[in-house]
C-alpha cells in the first residue's frame, strides 16, 4: 500500500465586504470562521461593534457567497453587509451588553460584592 501525501488545509476564511452609499461593494476584512464562533453568519444576521452605549456600528448580512479562486486555489466565504438602519433596540442591546460585561469583569476580578451585585441588578433591571 502506498503512503498518501498529507495535505494541509487552512482554516476556512470569511471575508466581509460592505455595500457603500453609491452601491459599490468594497472592503477587505478577513476573519477565520472561529471569529464567528465556528458558524457562518446567515443573511439577515446583524453585527454590532460597540465602543460605548451611544457609539456603535451595526451592519446586516445582505448576501453570502462561497468563493473559489482558481488561480490561487483559495476557497472562502464572502459576506456582503450593509449599514443597518438605526433603531432604539440597537442602543438597548449595546447598553445591556456593556452592563453584562461590567458585571462579568467585576465578578472575575473579585470586585467588592456590593459593586458586583449592583452591576448584576442593573443588567437584569432589578431594584
Amino acid at each position: 500500500m502506498e503512503s498518501a501525501e498529507l495535505v494541509k488545509v487552512s482554516p476556512m476564511q470569511v471575508r466581509v465586504a460592505t455595500v457603500q452609499v453609491d452601491g459599490e461593494v468594497a472592503g477587505a476584512d478577513a476573519f477565520n470562521m472561529d471569529h464567528f464562533g465556528g458558524i457562518l453568519p446567515n443573511v439577515g444576521d446583524q453585527f454590532l461593534l460597540i465602543r460605548s452605549p451611544d457609539d456603535y456600528d451595526t451592519v446586516t448580512v445582505q448576501r453570502r457567497y462561497f468563493t473559489t479562486e482558481a488561480a490561487t486555489r483559495s476557497i472562502y466565504w464572502t459576506l456582503v453587509v450593509k449599514v443597518a438602519e438605526a433603531c432604539s433596540q440597537f442602543t438597548q442591546v449595546a447598553t445591556n451588553a456593556l452592563a453584562v460585561t461590567d458585571y462579568l469583569e467585576a465578578a472575575k476580578q473579585g470586585g467588592p460584592m456590593p459593586e458586583v451585585v449592583a452591576k448584576r441588578r442593573k443588567t437584569n433591571r432589578v431594584g
